[in-house]
């Protein structure tokens, strides 16, 4: 586990292997105490004071989104110069959902802002009344798919599953270019992909497509006969794509725009025809949190245009809002084929299709 401090705040993230991604207590001492101290002083100022003085402070972010990507996030808001310092922890979703609960059980809540690329720890968050029962204004910019129905939640950011090749290892013409063709028995020991225990994005991916007709559960078992590489996270899977260790990988959409416009990688994404997962990440205020005031001010930043253009620029990622435009050389988000998902389900099926999985790979 590492820590970097910076001007601009304090980055903590837990790394890939499961040593190393064990969260501690003591990875979150100087977050929870810039938090309390924030806390502390409200009752000092006069009325007006208390006002301003609720919405500053430490905002601490517990998120699956990678810190490459979500620390300059949190440092160009820190550079508004709003008098709050936005703190990032990352983890992979399940990792970061286990340490909420921890303290939620613990009564010892360190967390003010939630997200993390699954959906449905939010309804049982919700259901449980966890979340602030707050409506950002920026909320009625989303669609009905996009947010809680009473806005207690709304989708931060967008993320797609497909795969992509090293272009230096395979052409187009033998490259994969659909689901079917990416689990042929060719590629036996050239394919990597995500465990779907770990990560929200690859428990999206199994159960989309594990309930595509054309795919299904036999898809999966043709798949499992490649001995595909299971990754915890998908930056392994690209660090062995790039370098040709492994020719083709499932990835995701924003980690292969980066690699080829900002790192010029020799990969080319493929964008199945079959369906393409889409796993929505939410974003909430976490009711118990240290600093409401300070983290509902975060939270409408982010939702806001100015915010999800950063975030789209900074992540490579698709924004829910309709006045967010994708980045110039993805597909338009439109013209992907998804599934509607019934999210209630999408939770209460998880523990048995995570089963299914370990049955189909014989892990």
């Amino acid at each position: 586990m590492t820590e970097k401090k910076t001007d601009k705040g304090v980055t903590r993230h837990a790394a890939d292997t499961p040593r190393e991604a064990a969260l501690t207590r003591r990875t979150f001492i100087g977050s929870a105490s810039a938090a309390i101290a924030a806390g502390a002083s409200v009752g000092t100022f006069s009325i007006i004071g208390r006002a301003q003085a609720a919405a500053s402070g430490t905002v601490t972010m517990y998120t699956s989104m990678p810190t490459s990507y979500s620390a300059p996030v949190a440092a160009a808001f820190n550079k508004l110069g709003k008098g709050i310092t936005v703190n990032v922890f990352y983890a992979p979703t399940y990792q970061a959902l286990q340490r909420l609960e921890a303290e939620l059980k613990a009564n010892r809540v360190l967390c003010d802002i939630f997200l993390i690329a699954d959906p449905g720890p939010f309804l049982n968050l919700k259901a449980r009344k966890e979340l602030l029962d707050y409506v950002s204004p920026e909320a009625k910019h989303y669609g009905k798919a996009d947010r809680d129905k009473d806005g207690l939640w709304v989708n931060g950011r967008t993320v797609a599953t497909m795969f992509a090749y090293n272009n230096t290892k395979l052409g187009a013409k033998d490259a994969p270019k659909t689901w079917q063709e990416f689990a042929d028995a060719k590629w036996t020991g050239k394919l990597g992909g995500i465990d779907p225990r770990v990560g929200g994005t690859g428990y999206s991916w199994y159960y989309v497509t594990r309930n595509t007709p054309s795919l299904g559960v036999k898809w999966w078992e043709k798949l499992a006969k490649t001995k595909m590489l299971l990754t915890r996270g998908h930056g392994a899977l690209m660090d062995r794509m790039v370098s040709g260790e492994l020719p083709v990988t499932e990835q995701l959409d924003y980690a292969v725009y980066i690699n080829i416009k900002k790192k010029k990688a020799p990969i080319t994404a493929v964008y199945p025809p079959e369906i393409t997962p889409v796993t929505i990440a939410p974003i909430a205020v976490i009711k118990r949190g240290p600093n409401n005031a300070a983290a509902k001010v975060f939270y409408d930043w982010w939702l806001s245009k100015a915010g999800q253009e950063v975030v789209r620029d900074i992540g490579g990622v698709y924004s829910a809002r309709k006045d967010v435009a994708p980045l110039a050389g993805k597909p338009a988000y439109d013209t992907l084929k998804v599934m509607d998902i019934d999210y209630e389900s999408y939770l209460k099926d998880r523990k048995k299709l995570t089963a299914e999985f370990v049955k189909v790979f014989g892990l």
